[in-house]
């Protein structure tokens, strides 16, 4: 009767190779991650198979090779070369892929796969180099780049490099109040002899990279500062 305590090793290296490998790793914090367990499960069969092959290959071809590895092992169990060899193979195959595929390329592809329009939205604003109109639920607006776009949905915080910030007034229409570009090209003009302590300021200000909190957020979009302009330019001479 088989010793099932060798499955361990198996499950293991499937657990290893999910951890690790870009493509389940970033599909699981996107789609669905109850399944995760199951998907191991399955997968450190999929290990086995493999594993049973080569194993039953090394013994026909290679007999006396086989059994010195054998002889070697501190744990004298029938099948515990093709269960360690199940393991070597999640380790290792999990670096060997990821080599092959970046993690940018699959989590593109995968955001367009399961992720909502959120998500579609916030990737598209960041590869494309586009800006990002963030409201919060106390009306303040930032507007600026994404700044980080990590492989999981599971993030608390938006990235934001700001450009402008301002605030939604009582007809929900966008103020801006704020230029950072403009105000650190003063800061610059003004004090040239610290222009190399400006990229220090920004961080000290928390100019360089803003973080939001999903939750705070009301709505967020696309911003177009020639449109923004036009649709000010418009209103003023209505009321004109």
């Amino acid at each position: 009767m088989p010793n099932f305590n060798l499955l361990i090793l198996p499950i293991l290296g499937a657990f290893y190779f999910i951890e690790v490998n870009h493509y389940f790793k970033v599909k699981y914090s996107l789609h669905d991650r109850q399944r995760y367990i199951y998907t191991s499960f399955l997968f450190a069969f999929y290990l086995l198979v493999p594993a049973f092959l080569i194993s039953a290959g090394l013994k026909h071809y290679f007999p006396e090779f086989s059994y010195w590895i054998l002889s070697k092992l501190p744990i004298k169990e029938k099948h515990i070369g093709t269960s360690l060899l199940s393991f070597l193979i999640g380790l290792s195959s999990s670096h060997i892929l990821n080599k092959i595929r970046s993690k940018e390329k699959i989590f593109k592809k995968l955001v367009e796969k399961y992720g909502g329009d959120a998500e579609r939205l916030i990737q598209e604003c960041f590869y494309q180099k586009e800006l990002l109109a963030v409201s919060l639920k106390n009306e303040k607006v930032y507007i600026g780049f994404i700044t980080e776009f990590k492989a999981s949905l599971d993030n608390t915080y938006i990235a934001l490099d700001p450009v402008f910030s301002g605030f939604r007034d009582e007809e929900r229409k966008l103020i801006l109040t704020t230029d950072y570009l403009e105000a650190f090209e003063t800061f610059e003009t003004f004090y040239p002899e610290k222009e190399k302590q400006t990229s220090q300021l920004q961080d000290q200000a928390g100019f360089s990279k803003l973080l939001i909190k999903k939750e705070e957020i009301r709505t967020f979009s696309k911003f177009d500062m020639d449109l923004y302009m036009a649709f000010n330019e418009s209103e003023k001479q209505e009321s004109n």
